[in-house]
């Protein structure tokens, strides 16, 4: 088990090295994807994949299957896992998408409200993502947090009440006697308050 520890440890700098690496490419995938066109000297109309938008997707996707198996690793069950990751999915594709900061900047100049306030409300949004993301990724890599994907609080309401409706395996493990749904016990508690 060690030497799985120590192998571990030696690719976690190189590792976290290259996520820096994806989430610099995902502040600015549009630039990234027509540079990466232009250095490769394609031509748009020969070109396989002519969105940038491969990138948002491929990014966001990525985290959330990244998620799900720390989630798995840390032992949270397979639909908790895939809560997590699906939510990390959605983070990271607002994380991902294109924005051109130079419009945030000069977003004051723009005489209609409705439309500094969206530029306003975009540009925020996209930064508080991604920076939400790396500070997850920090914490994994850095600091050797391994159970803080596991540790994300779950916004999927269906994942709240399969909690909530999970009964303990024994009364003694909940500290209290079982609850009797049946019909006799209803009238048994009604005859009392007569």
């Amino acid at each position: 088990m060690s030497g799985t520890t120590r192998d571990r440890d030696l690719w976690r700098v190189p590792t976290f090295i290259l996520w820096i690496f994806f989430f610099l490419i995902g502040l600015a995938p549009e630039e990234v994807f027509f540079w990466l066109r232009e250095a490769a000297g394609v031509l748009p109309q020969r070109a396989l994949v002519n969105s940038y938008h491969l990138i948002t997707l491929g990014l966001a996707g990525y985290v959330g299957l990244f998620c799900y198996h720390r989630c798995l690793d840390a032992g949270l069950s397979p639909r908790e896992a895939q809560d997590r990751g699906l939510q990390l999915t959605v983070v990271g594709l607002v994380a991902f998408i294109s924005a051109d900061f130079r419009v945030l900047v000069t977003a004051h100049m723009n005489p209609i409200f409705q439309y500094r306030l969206t530029t306003y409300f975009v540009g925020i949004s996209k930064l508080v993502a991604w920076w939400s993301l790396m500070t997850l990724f920090i914490r994994y890599y850095a600091f050797r947090e391994d159970r803080v994907f596991a540790r994300i609080p779950s916004l999927f309401p269906s994942s709240h009440r399969r909690s909530r409706n999970e009964e303990p395996a024994s009364p003694t493990q909940a500290g209290t006697l079982p609850v009797s749904g049946s019909a006799s016990d209803g009238d048994a508690d009604g005859d009392e308050k007569e």
